[in-house]
């Protein structure tokens, strides 16, 4: 049973990693380990059973970020502009 036929809020949360070479610079190339973690509200639209329209308005994170010979650095985020609106459509096979 469907409780929410016509659409409703949801919460989208992802996390990113990444390592590697930074190899913008040419002296220097650091290996670094960065990652993420974010939340995305948003409302979703049911078009029908297997068709759902999605619209993320905003996004609140967290990112580290450590270099190779460096202390780590943290930053908390939040962000709703149109930077971080998504649009979607979602279908069901």
């Amino acid at each position: 049973m469907d409780l929410c036929p016509a659409g409703g809020f949801i919460l989208d949360s992802g996390f990113d990693y990444a390592t590697g070479k930074d190899k913008t610079r040419q002296t220097d190339r650091q290996k670094f380990n960065e990652w993420n973690v974010n939340v995305k509200p948003g409302v979703v639209l049911n078009f029908s059973d297997r068709v759902w329209f999605v619209m993320h308005i905003a996004q609140a994170g967290f990112r580290s970020e450590k270099r190779e010979n460096a202390k780590a650095t943290t930053a908390w985020g939040l962000g709703m502009d149109m930077d971080h609106a998504d649009l979607g459509l979602y279908f069901s096979f």
